[in-house]
């Protein structure tokens, strides 16, 4: 493991025994009481816990944030001419939507996209979800397209 690594785990595991929880990279908070206990294996468990958390906390910190810049984006873009009431039980099936988010799944979100506007559609949510959050480490977008889930192969852009 490298020595940055064991640092950064280190810190969060001290941290959290000072504190009694974990901080999320946009400041969510997981209290891990068991991180003191006198039971070695409670104790372990709630400094993988606190670790863990840190990790897919911010992680998902990140995620949260780039799905609300690409509702913007998404709107501002394929959506300024013909507003659509997304609270309306039929939108999905309103035909003027040239891209819609059908699901999120774990760390992908999967798109209904019009073939005309593929290529536009893909550079946007590339884009956005790449720049929605500035971190010293670049964020990588990998895309796929096709006409089911199960055809569907890398979309290079």
């Amino acid at each position: 493991m490298p020595s940055g690594v064991a640092q950064w785990i280190s810190s969060v595991v001290q941290s959290c025994r000072k504190n009694g929880f974990v901080v999320t990279l946009f400041n969510r908070i997981r209290f891990l009481p068991h991180i003191t206990s006198g039971r070695s294996d409670e104790r372990h468990r709630a400094e993988r816990q606190a670790v863990n958390s840190s990790i897919q906390g911010s992680a998902a910190d990140v995620f949260k944030k780039s799905i609300v810049a690409l509702d913007q984006a998404i709107s501002s873009t394929f959506l300024a001419d013909h507003p659509v009431n997304f609270a309306s039980p039929c939108f999905a099936v309103d035909h003027r939507l040239d891209v819609l988010p059908v699901l999120q799944l774990h760390d992908e979100v999967i798109f209904e996209v019009r073939t005309e506007v593929l290529t536009e559609a893909a550079k946007l949510i590339k884009s956005v979800m790449e720049s929605a959050v500035k971190l010293k480490a670049k964020l990588l977008v990998h895309m796929r397209a096709g006409p089911s889930w199960g055809e569907m192969k890398p979309l290079v852009i």
